[in-house]
């Protein structure tokens, strides 16, 4: 029989919740929602409690009757993330995978920390956006390991079996091969998005690898069985560090299954859908970086304004020559810049994030954008050499004859004075430098 919701009370109040339905009779999210939709195909059930796009923290109450779904308060008032460059809202439809538990007084042995008292979190990244309480079925892809104020909070990257893309995704690898810079997004995300609220940067175990899909599916298992164990009575439903809702209506053995949930519904208030704002003419270079960035997630806050100064640097050599160049690069609240053939850097900034490399030869300058080496690097036929020298590449450009162009491998855009023309080729140059020239040419193909 199929999964339904129904929403209760008012969303702009702390009452408001989520139950979960099976024909006309209420079961719990947590419990009752099988984790496998197919365990042969291991195809996986997911809770979607965050649409795409949207800011209200929503999260399965594990600690209520029923389990419902229901918005994070912190201090009293509704919780709602900031919105980190150049998303609004979650990235992925966000969400847990039923059935799991990550159990708090367990000390997971490789990230050396105890888990965080919720089923395992799900990053959905197929292009639907979700509903709110709907159930999708999801491939499990790969994991990162979040640590969130001292505890294990897993990050499943999963997707949609009906995405119409989904024979394409079978594990991380396909994430990184097809969706170049995601995983990066991905984890500078979720690195980042308490700091407006005046907290720290959240670390991660493997310096914020994405594991691949069989690591996945181990650590899935073991918090189904951590589940298990405190469904079925095995260890008591309270503890010094939980306290879990458990009656359900389904678990075979469990000694907290009961005939009927205790339920009661108010009259739902949601409020108007807002449609999304026209993105609008493209203005100048910053704003195409940015609507890529939003279409496909790849490096930081910082890239666009970074690839509009390569261009007012490139402006600058036309009218000025190689002093030109130089004087508006070390402009840029970039790491560092550094020209071809010297050691040294012509700039440093420690607060900045991205390194310039630069060449500029007979007319023609060539960049390239490098951050430092993570595991989330983008695939190019240059890609083992810039990770042997410590880094990855993140955009190119190149400029001749008034006409500026760059890629951040998500389509290449060359622009004039007068806006978008039509591409320009890219240059032939006889120059060994692999991060000023060979790398960022590269980046073209």
């Amino acid at each position: 029989m199929a999964f339904s919701f129904e929403n209760s009370g008012d969303i702009s109040t702390t009452d408001f919740r989520v139950f979960a339905k099976q024909g006309d009779k209420f079961i719990s999210y947590f419990h009752d929602v099988p984790l496998y939709a197919n365990e042969e195909k291991i195809i996986f059930n997911m809770v979607v409690e965050i649409p795409k796009g949207t800011n209200a923290k929503m999260e399965i109450s594990v600690g209520e009757e029923a389990n419902p779904i229901k918005q994070d308060v912190k201090n009293g008032n509704l919780r709602f993330v900031h919105d980190i460059f150049p998303y609004k809202g979650y990235m992925w439809n966000y969400g847990a995978l039923p059935q799991t538990w990550e159990d708090p007084t367990h000390k997971h042995p490789e990230t050396n920390c105890f888990g965080d008292n919720d089923p395992l979190d799900a990053c959905e990244i197929g292009s639907a956006v979700g509903v709110r309480g709907e159930i999708k079925q999801v491939k499990a892809l790969g994991i990162m390991a979040l640590i969130d104020e001292g505890e294990t909070d897993w990050k499943v990257i999963v997707i949609d079996v009906n995405d119409p893309r989904a024979d394409e995704f079978n594990d991380i690898s396909d994430v990184q091969r097809l969706m170049p810079g995601f995983t990066m997004a991905t984890y500078e995300w979720f690195r980042t998005y308490k700091i407006p609220a005046g907290k720290p940067a959240n670390e991660f175990a493997f310096n914020g690898e994405a594991k691949g899909r069989d690591y996945t599916h181990a650590v899935i298992a073991e918090n189904y069985n951590f589940w298990k164990r405190v469904s079925s009575g095995e260890i008591p439903a309270k503890g010094e560090k939980y306290s879990i809702g458990s009656p359900n209506v389904s678990v075979e053995g469990s000694p907290y299954k009961v005939d009927s949930l205790n339920v009661t519904t108010k009259e739902a208030v949601l409020g108007e859908e807002k449609a999304p704002e026209p993105e609008g003419p493209v203005a100048n270079i910053a704003a195409i970086v940015e609507q890529q960035q939003r279409k496909s997630p790849h490096g930081t806050g910082t890239l666009s304004v970074t690839i509009q100064g390569l261009a007012a640097a490139s402006a600058a050599g036309a009218s000025e020559g190689a002093a030109g160049i130089e004087n508006k690069l070390k402009e840029l609240a970039v790491a560092a810049v550094y020209k071809a053939g010297q050691a040294e850097p012509i700039s440093t900034n420690a607060e900045g994030h991205y390194v310039i490399h630069y060449h500029a030869q007979d007319g023609v300058v060539v960049f390239g954008v490098y951050q430092k080496s993570t595991p989330h690097r983008i695939e190019f036929s240059a890609a083992d050499e810039v990770t042997a020298a410590g880094f990855d590449m993140t955009a190119a450009a190149f400029a001749s004859n008034g006409i500026f162009t760059f890629t951040t491998k998500h389509g290449a855009v060359s622009f004039s004075a007068g806006g978008v023309v039509p591409t320009e080729s890219v240059p032939a140059i006889s120059n060994d430098s692999l991060l000023a020239v060979k790398a960022p040419l590269a980046f073209f193909e």
